[in-house]
């Protein structure tokens, strides 16, 4: 699977066309078509704008160079075929929160 066909799945989880994701994300609808259509390579992506666009689909930047991380993705992983555009939304907003909780429970460790 190509980097652009798997960000292209992880726009369709929660229901996000380019539009909606540079908006969410503040990176440049070209940029992201561009990305979606394999005219560049992931790795020369700002990053930046990795972040920004991670973020904005509550996802690692990993989730699109490393197949574990993506099996691993809550989304991706609890994912059934009667899931709601709503239910995979709630998902990657728990995943985002547990992310956080992880950091902060860290750094309160330490």
């Amino acid at each position: 699977m190509t980097i652009g066909e798997k960000l292209n799945e992880r726009m369709q989880l929660p229901g996000m066309d380019v539009p909606a994701l540079s908006e969410a994300s503040f990176v440049e609808e070209d940029g992201i078509r561009n990305f979606l259509e394999n005219r560049c390579f992931y790795e020369r992506i700002d990053p930046f704008e990795q972040d920004l666009l991670c973020s904005a689909l509550s996802c690692d930047p990993s989730y699109f160079t490393d197949d574990r991380v993506r099996e691993n993705d809550l989304v991706i992983s609890t994912m059934h075929r009667k899931d709601s555009v709503g239910s995979r939304q709630v998902k990657a907003a728990l995943q985002v929160f547990l992310t956080c909780f992880e950091f902060v429970a860290a750094a309160a460790a330490e």
